[in-house]
């Protein structure tokens, strides 16, 4: 068996796939340690990832780990927290135009909680 490459997982049903995870140094290393979340004008990718519940990625890969960390550090509502849930666990079906239409609406919405502070884009 070849040894594991650092930025390539197996996925859950046992195929080598290419899965993102943080960056060493990313997060703090105490919970009292300040979140650096990406600055004000960043791209940020709307990207469907299997096993991602949160699905926005920043230059350094995922930016959060579970919507408990989306509403803390963003202040979004738990409402639109958990149609992100939603939209990422049924996005790892097959694709569709309506997963499409929901992320775009999905994307607004943040936009609009966030203040306009980042560029969010949908990446199919």
């Amino acid at each position: 068996m070849p040894e594991r490459q650092q930025d390539r997982l197996p996925s859950p049903d046992g195929r080598s796939g290419w899965y993102a995870f943080r960056a060493e140094g990313d997060q703090p290393e105490h919970d009292d340690d300040a979140w650096d979340g990406p600055p004000e004008d960043s791209l940020i990718r709307f990207m469907s990832e299997d096993t991602v519940d949160i699905p926005l990625w920043g230059e350094h890969g995922l930016i959060f780990g579970d919507d408990r960390e989306l509403i803390r550090e963003w202040g979004v509502t738990q409402e639109l927290a958990d149609d992100i849930v939603q939209w990422a666990r049924a996005s790892q079906g097959p694709p569709s135009p309506e997963l499409d239409a929901d992320a775009a609406a999905l994307i607004r919405r943040l936009r609009r909680e966030v203040n306009y502070r980042f560029r969010i884009v949908y990446q199919p």
